[in-house]
This record gives structure tokens, C-alpha cells and sequence, in this order.
């Protein structure tokens, strides 16, 4: 494509259609790209430029090139045109648009600091104009692509508010709308890492509750299994004084039972504990169970 619109470029410098007056060209070029024929406004402002008696044309020549060659999306040449128009004539009535498209031009090529600096650089310089809302909402854009949400959503909402009337008023919303759903998107997010944690931690107590269940209820048999070994052996001592009573009619011995109440008072606490451990266990299932 551009290989093409120079060929035309070209084509008509060397071979003009008709007598233009040379003051014509800078007018006619602005009407061509007014009208979208791009084409046609290429070659106008390229003639001014191959005419050394149109000095007095040059500067708005070499700024419509470079405004041209941009919306054509021709970025190599609208850099060129653009950059030879700001460094030889400042203070050109055109100086403003200019300096505004370069923005745009590092916004497209991905350069956003670059770009934010240049329309602060704007505003600065040119105060409040009719770029003015525009400028706010490029800034923005490069401060959105910088991931810098809260700063673009407060640029947008600004726009918004104090330019109710600009064409950027609805792509404006629209981006707000995008940041909140993203603000949205990362606090359910952080809410399901939350939860996934938390899952973690009770599943960890659960699994530290059930060992403790389990050596308890070890124990609880253990202990259980003792006892009732000691209940036959004091059992069998029972019997053997009974005979012994019985043969010598003596005083009986009264077997102590001490060790036998505390170790049972024991195994009681050991079988609450377990108890109470298993009720956790359940109701944990019951909740978190699949």
C-alpha cells in the first residue's frame, strides 16, 4: 500500500492534470484530505515541497504530510514529516495540532510514557482548547495500557464530568466500566484464594484432630484392656480370700480398690476425649465432605 501511494505520488508530481496556481495547493490539499482522498492530498503537499518558490507553504505542507501519512497509518513517514514540521518551525500557527498528533503517533507505536509526557507537554503549553478533552482522553488510553487503572479510571471520569459534550464522553464510560469489572474480577479472586486457604487450614486442623482422635481411642483400648485384666485378677483374689475366710474364719482382706477407681477415672476422661474427637470428625465430614 504505501509502495503503491508513492508510485501515484510520483506519478502525479511529474505528470500534473491541469494549471493549478501554486496557491492553490496548500487549500486543495486540505480539501482532498477533508474529503478522505488521501491520494490526491499527498500530491498537493508533496508539490509545495519540490517547489522552491512555495517556501512560504512548506511548514503547513510538511505538517499535512505527516497528519496524512498518520491516519494512512503510514507511521515511518508521518514520524518524518511530523518531526521536520515541530523542530524547524516552532511557533507555526499549527504548532498545537502538531505537537497533539505526535501524541497520538507514540500512543500507536506503543511508546506511553513518551506519549503522556508529550500531551502533559500540550497542556501545559496550550492551556484549554478544543484538544483539550481529547488530550485527557489519550492520556488516559497510554495510562490504561500502562496497567495504571485507578490513575485512567479518575482521568476518564474526569472527562466525562467536565466534558459531558465530547465524542470521547461514551468510549470514556465504556472504559470505566471495563476498569470496575476489573477491580471486580481481582477481588473475587482474592476472595477464592481466601477460601482455598482457609479449606487448607481446616482440612489441616481436621487431619491434626483425627490422629489425635485415633491415639486416644489407642489408648482408651489400651487402658481398657488393662483394666479389665486387673478386674480378674482382683476378682480371683476376691475368690481366694472368700475360701480363705471361709476355711479360717478369720477377718477378711479387703482388696484395695484405689488404683482400680483411678485408673478407671481415667479411662473415662481417655473415652470423652475420644468421643468428642469423633464428634468433630463427623461434623467436619458432614461440612466439608464431597
Amino acid at each position: 500500500m504505501k509502495k503503491f501511494l508513492s508510485l501515484v505520488v510520483m506519478g502525479f508530481l511529474l505528470f500534473p492534470l491541469g494549471a493549478q496556481t501554486s496557491s492553490d495547493l496548500l487549500t486543495q490539499g486540505q480539501a482532498s484530505f477533508d474529503s478522505q482522498d488521501y491520494t490526491s492530498a499527498l500530491v498537493s503537499f508533496h508539490k509545495i515541497l519540490s517547489d522552491s518558490n512555495l517556501k512560504s507553504l512548506q511548514p503547513g505542507a510538511y505538517f499535512w504530510l505527516g497528519k496524512t501519512y498518520f491516519t494512512l497509518n503510514d507511521m515511518v513517514n508521518a514520524q518524518k514529516y511530523l518531526g521536520i514540521f515541530l523542530t524547524n518551525y516552532p511557533g507555526h500557527s499549527l504548532e498545537a495540532e502538531g505537537l497533539y498528533t505526535k501524541g497520538r503517533l507514540l500512543l500507536v507505536q506503543g511508546e506511553y510514557e513518551n506519549s503522556i509526557t508529550i500531551f502533559n507537554q500540550f497542556l501545559s503549553k496550550y492551556g484549554e482548547n478544543s484538544f483539550t478533552a481529547n488530550t485527557i482522553f489519550w492520556i488516559a488510553e497510554n495510562t490504561f495500557q500502562l496497567g495504571k487503572f485507578s490513575e485512567a479510571k479518575a482521568l476518564y471520569e474526569r472527562l466525562v464530568k467536565a466534558y459531558p459534550t465530547s465524542p470521547k464522553v461514551e468510549p470514556s464510560q465504556y472504559r470505566i466500566s471495563l476498569i470496575e469489572m476489573k477491580f471486580r474480577e481481582e477481588e473475587l479472586l482474592n476472595l477464592l484464594k481466601w477460601s482455598h486457604q482457609e479449606s487448607i487450614n481446616a482440612f489441616d486442623e481436621f487431619q491434626r484432630r483425627e490422629r489425635a482422635f485415633q491415639k486416644t481411642l489407642q489408648e482408651y483400648e489400651t487402658r481398657l484392656q488393662e483394666l479389665q485384666s486387673k478386674d480378674s485378677q482382683v476378682a480371683r483374689i476376691a475368690a481366694l480370700e472368700a475360701q480363705i475366710k471361709a476355711g479360717q474364719g478369720g477377718n477378711s482382706l479387703i482388696p484395695n480398690a484405689g488404683n482400680q477407681v483411678t485408673d478407671m477415672d481415667k479411662l473415662l476422661e481417655l473415652k470423652n476425649q475420644a468421643l468428642q474427637l469423633k464428634s468433630f470428625y463427623i461434623d467436619w465430614e458432614r461440612t466439608h465432605g464431597k
